[in-house]
């Protein structure tokens, strides 16, 4: 079992790993996961972890920057301004690399190699640059498509998820969920107090993200 970061895919409009693809579109301040089996007592902590890390944003850790700072308000701030500085320096590196990359004389052409932009970032692709506008996650989505089957513990664990993300002012939202996983959800009280988090689609819950941000972000495409 494993979790994925997922993008749009245009024009199909359709939502999967964008490992997969050349050109993904993401959308500031917003994390869509998908995760790949099901959801029971066995892999639950797997699942908590795998969305902390894919989403980098870690709840405990969140807390205590927030207590730091004096307020979540400031911690949005400060993330934003690093967000910045971090596409700076992204964009200066790109312009460093291009720069010895038309320069004939340089080291790097005499060993028979020239540094490209998407040299600096992994399998050929370039730095996601998504959160730019943003520097912090205020909503994930879960796509649940993939969620065969939730046992009673898996519905706490997605309870458990909604509760510490809640803490730290991120709303989670569920699409996708098949028709046994909304009998356990309403048995474990899931739906009782965060059926309003639950959408049809990842689109609708996108456009749900979208329209409650904190403020009016635009798309970003990722190539």
């Amino acid at each position: 079992a494993k979790a994925r970061i997922l993008k749009k895919i245009d024009p199909v409009n359709a939502f999967a790993d964008e490992s997969k693809y050349i050109k993904t579109r993401g959308f500031s301040g917003i994390r869509i996961v998908g995760f790949n089996a099901p959801l029971y007592f066995a892999n639950g902590d797997l699942f908590l972890r795998q969305v902390y890390t894919l989403s980098d944003t870690k709840p405990e850790r969140v807390r205590k920057q927030i207590k730091r700072l004096g307020s979540i308000s400031e911690f949005r701030r400060q993330s934003s301004l690093k967000s910045l500085e971090s596409i700076s320096s992204f964009r200066s590196a790109r312009s460093d690399s291009s720069t010895r990359s038309s320069n004939p004389g340089s080291s790097l052409e005499e060993n028979g190699f020239l540094p490209t932009s998407n040299d600096l970032a992994p399998m050929g692709r370039p730095i996601d640059t998504s959160m730019a506008d943003c520097g912090y996650v205020h909503h994930i989505i879960l796509d649940c498509s993939s969620m065969c089957f939730i046992d009673t513990v898996g519905g706490k664990i997605l309870k458990q998820l909604c509760d510490d993300y809640k803490s730290i002012h991120v709303t989670v939202l569920l699409a996708c969920i098949c028709d046994q996983a909304w009998s356990v959800l309403e048995k474990t009280k899931f739906v009782e107090k965060y059926g309003d988090v639950t959408y049809m689609t990842v689109e609708d819950a996108v456009t749900a993200a979208r329209l409650a941000s904190p403020a009016e972000e635009p798309e970003n495409i990722h190539m």
